[in-house]
């Protein structure tokens, strides 16, 4: 759906309109990864939970939200004023309206993923999405513009909140209370640390790019991170519900951590590195199916950054592995350093334009992961031999994977009349590779395809 939304949005919206929200969702985004203040985390890797517990994390949620909504509400003028757009202002108080209804839910989703309860999620996530998409392309054929990506975040959120309600166990308490409240502040400030600054180091690009060169800038950039963020949405927020949990059961054993993180390293680079290395590949036929002939200037700039989330993904695990094991601090602390390293870079190199600026942030990412590797060894004690083992044959399956369509594209560069046969058509080769090599090199992630072959098997034939 957020596919479908995407490509409709981008024949909808103009690069201004796309690029004015871009600069609002980024404060709103800032200040979402702080609204949960880590609750979530704190309540998956507590020990046990009572009914104390539970509604100490409604109190936390439901101050800390509100007041972050509030906090918006005052600084949108000032924010629209230093952009020079009075769109981006209106755009951050509606988008602000959410911070005032998920404290309702918050608490109720994540007691569901510590238990690894994942058809609510899955139920209120698909509703939620379905009815903002349905809202955001209404209002943009009403000719609401920009304003209509900022309505279908609230309309998200509503059903969102009122799913959660229904699903509720009647034995989980809703009523707040900040009896007991100190110990979710003291794990959740550096929680909130850790998103927090990821989300900066996230919405960097956009903010300095704004500020450096215009709206429209922004907007061409978005697209480009907008390939990314199909990624993202298609494998990483697929696997985000179940990470943590994983982790903090497998800490509970013995060398538990150690090999559950560098089997989910291996399956998850298999599966990342092909694609990313396809969408750098054939960046240009993506652009042009996705987004539409108007945004082809984003093409070299999401070349680029597919190398950066190629680099970020390798050690993508590290973040939660912390967390589940305690170490919100050094998280904490870790996240600073790489988000400030990813700043550093992009503002170093932003003069440069689009490119630069993403350039920037492969330089960041890839200094950021020295730094992420002493961070796990010093929790964990995996050296780095450990790390690179579980991601070479990763690494040889998914250029291996590639080599065809890379040759196809050879033979026939991409262009406004053959674009969609050579899309189309180093997809399939990647995809009939990469089965292939999976099987062939024995990598452990053909034996999960293979297992779930086999459980779908049954009830095919049962439905015949």
């Amino acid at each position: 759906m957020q596919l479908v939304g995407t490509v409709v949005m981008a024949r909808l919206l103009t690069p201004a309109e796309v690029g004015t929200f871009a600069v609002a969702a980024v404060f709103a985004a800032m200040a979402g990864a702080m609204r949960n203040f880590g609750t979530s985390e704190f309540l998956i890797q507590e020990a046990k939970l009572d009914d104390s517990v539970v509604r100490a994390a409604n109190g936390v949620v439901l101050v800390v939200s509100w007041s972050l909504g509030l906090l918006l509400n005052l600084l949108a003028q000032p924010i629209g004023a230093f952009y020079g757009a009075s769109d981006v202002a209106t755009l951050i108080r509606v988008l602000s309206i959410s911070f005032f209804l998920t404290p309702f839910a918050a608490v109720t989703l994540a007691t569901f993923r510590r238990e690894l309860q994942m058809r609510p999620a899955f139920i209120t996530n698909f509703t939620s999405n379905l009815l903002g998409l349905a809202t955001g392309i209404g209002l943009a054929l009403q000719g609401f513009g920009a304003a209509s990506l900022a309505w279908s975040t609230v309309a998200g959120a509503v059903t969102a909140v009122l799913l959660a309600l229904l699903f509720k166990p009647r034995s989980l308490p809703l009523a707040p209370s900040l009896v007991g409240a100190r110990r979710i502040f003291a794990f959740g400030k550096h929680v909130t640390g850790v998103y927090a600054f990821g989300q900066v180091g996230a919405g960097a690009p956009d903010a300095i790019i704004g500020k450096a060169a215009g709206v429209t800038a922004v907007a061409y950039f978005s697209r480009a991170n907008g390939l990314i963020e199909l990624f993202n949405r298609l494998v990483l927020y697929a696997i985000w519900p179940v990470v943590m949990p994983v982790f903090a059961r497998s800490a509970r054993e013995p060398g538990g951590v150690q090999a559950t993180y560098l089997a989910g390293t291996g399956y998850l680079t298999a599966i990342a590195w092909p694609i990313l290395f396809l969408m750098g590949l054939l960046a240009f036929p993506a652009i042009r199916v996705f987004y539409g002939d108007q945004w082809v200037a984003s093409v070299p700039p999401a070349q680029i950054l597919c190398i950066a989330a190629a680099l970020g993904v390798s050690y993508h695990l590290t973040k939660d592995t912390l967390l589940a094991i305690g170490q919100a601090r050094q998280c904490n602390l870790l996240q600073f350093k790489v988000h400030a390293l990813r700043i550093c870079g992009i503002a170093l190199v932003v003069p440069f334009g689009m490119n630069g600026a993403s350039w920037g942030i492969v330089a960041g990412t890839a200094v950021g992961l020295v730094l992420t590797h002493r961070s796990l060894h010093a929790a964990t004690g995996l050296v780095l031999a450990d790390v690179l083992a579980a991601l070479l044959p990763s690494l040889r399956i998914a250029v291996l994977s590639v080599l065809p369509a890379w040759a196809l594209a050879a033979a026939f560069p991409p262009d406004a009349g053959n674009y969609l046969a050579v899309g189309l058509g180093g997809s399939a080769l990647t995809v009939a590779a990469w089965c292939w090599l999976l099987r062939r090199e024995k990598h452990p992630l053909w034996a999960e395809v293979t297992a779930i072959a086999r459980r779908l098997a049954p009830a095919t034939r049962s439905e015949r």
